[in-house]
């Protein structure tokens, strides 16, 4: 679905049943996320404010002027917060997008850099109900419960396409992490990677300096590989074979025979971010000496 596409879907639709469904959305009164038609108008509509924002906010103004300068910040938070609502309801696909755009210093203005580096820390997670159905639907069986005998219903953590849930296997009391592939995302995908090839191409059209084509390509290039855990799966066991002659490496241990296409359980490791100073310093491990790796 492009943007264009959305927006007749929108008009068809019908102006007051529209809006009111936009509104009841926009304001979380109902959770309309799951819909594929929704999820496209709410990115039409994201894509054209913030042009028509620029378009507004800069038109009559000189172009080397202060004002003008001070004008397009404005219009640049303004825009990155739009950005980050979008992608935060959406989620997915759009987070995944918007973390590779919150990491691009290089290329784009601060603000939106600022406002969606939120994305490497924090993204939306899934009801455990949602995640246990993924895991009995994976792996077979009726309940998760005959695979394991606890699992934590709060995540260790949430990324853009899954989440990782603290657990102990039923078999032999290991403990495991276990990473699950959020419900939706590869229903969605295809269409996901259409809407916003679309606004990308509408945001060139208007803003020529801005080409992230590429960013769109390498998405549709890599989202694959990325929702098919079994090539982790493989990449991990391949890591350990050739990293096994380093006894200073570690390296959890897979259980393959509860990894699926959407699920993948890995021996519990504790540890800590190799940037946190303070837990390398806590634990008698030379901070500088890592940092030269």
């Amino acid at each position: 679905m492009s943007v264009l596409r959305a927006l007749k879907y929108l008009i068809g639709f019908g102006a007051a049943g529209a809006s009111s469904v936009v509104v009841l959305d926009q304001f979380e009164v109902i959770d309309l996320t799951e819909s594929g038609k929704i999820r496209g108008i709410r990115t039409a509509l994201t894509t054209c404010s913030i042009i028509l924002d620029y378009k507004r906010s800069l038109h009559g103004i000189a172009v080397e002027s202060l004002e003008y300068h001070e004008a397009k910040a404005h219009a640049h938070s303004r825009s990155a917060e739009k950005l980050l609502q979008l992608v935060w309801k959406n989620r997915g696909t759009y987070v995944k997008v918007g973390q590779h755009l919150g990491g691009m210093d290089y290329l784009l203005p601060k603000e939106y850099c600022q406002t969606l580096r939120i994305l490497h820390s924090s993204a939306p997670q899934s009801d455990v109900k949602e995640i246990q159905k993924v895991i009995a639907e994976e792996l077979n069986v009726k309940d998760i419960s005959e695979i394991f005998s606890h699992f934590n219903p709060e995540p260790l953590g949430t990324a853009s396409l899954a989440q990782v849930h603290k657990a102990r296997l039923k078999k032999d009391g290991r403990i495991v992490a276990v990473k699950v592939q959020h419900p939706n995302v590869r229903s969605h995908a295809e269409q996901d990677m259409e809407m916003m090839d679309s606004s990308l191409q509408q945001v060139l059209k208007f803003f020529p300096e801005f080409d992230l084509m590429w960013l769109s390509e390498e998405t549709k290039a890599n989202l694959p590989i990325e929702l098919d855990f079994r090539n982790e799966v493989q990449n991990c066991l391949r890591a350990t074979e050739n990293l096994e002659c380093f006894p200073w490496v570690k390296l959890p241990k897979i259980y393959t025979e509860y990894c699926s296409a959407r699920v993948l359980t890995m021996e519990y490791v504790e540890g800590g971010q190799i940037d946190d100073r303070k837990y390398c310093e806590e634990h008698g491990i030379d901070f500088n000496h890592v940092s030269r790796f």
